[in-house]
């Protein structure tokens, strides 16, 4: 992809986009793409039509993160938001995300009103339960905490993974599955450790 700023004459590789020879769909698809700054991104958007024109499609579609410069632009001069899939994901072994998380929630305690936090928290997916002991803010064990029966989340364990990896929220959740439940006390601890991040699946790989 050539330059497109200030340096007349010149040319040079300043990112890439990906356009598969098979997919879904009749459109002309756009799987991946650099990060791009306005000059480069516009250039991308013309390249696009251009191909989409001499391939006789019926349009452009993006699997892209609505955060990045291409969609952003294309959605700026009216391109249409046509949804995406939910996320079908199935975590086999809670306790291992939790332990693979560890240095996630360090971070996250570190950075909120938490930080230096040491308390024991528990989480109940009601037929087994972890316990997160955080010792200065660090984790310093997750342990299994039986029924949990006093827990600070009770999480039914399909609501779980959606929380874990940020694809909902418990306020979000707590619509399709009333018996998620957050002891009061520590609702900003949970919301602190379970936060809502953007986030995208590539599904073409």
């Amino acid at each position: 992809m050539r330059d497109l700023g200030d340096r007349a004459g010149e040319e040079g590789i300043v990112g890439y986009l990906r356009v598969p020879e098979h997919h879904f769909g009749q459109e002309l698809a756009v799987n991946e793409v650099s990060l791009l700054d306005y000059s480069s991104a516009t250039y991308a958007l013309l390249h696009l039509k251009a191909l989409a024109e001499a391939r006789h499609t019926p349009g452009i579609r993006f699997n892209l993160p609505a955060g990045c410069t291409l969609m952003r632009l294309a959605r700026s001069l009216g391109a249409h938001d046509l949804g995406t899939y939910a996320w079908q994901i199935d975590i086999s072994d809670g306790p291992a995300l939790l332990r693979a998380l560890a240095p996630v929630f360090e971070r996250r305690i570190a950075n909120s009103p938490f930080a230096g936090l040491t308390l024991d928290v528990r989480l109940s997916f009601y037929r087994e339960a972890s316990a997160l002991r955080f010792a200065g803010g660090r984790l310093a064990e997750l342990k299994d905490a039986g029924q949990g029966e006093d827990s600070e989340l009770r999480c039914p364990p399909r609501a779980f993974v959606p929380l874990a990896l940020g694809y909902r929220s418990i306020e979000e959740q707590q619509g399709s599955y009333p018996d998620l439940s957050v002891a009061r006390r520590w609702r900003l601890l949970m919301d602190t450790l379970f936060p809502n991040i953007s986030s995208f699946i590539y599904t073409a790989y």
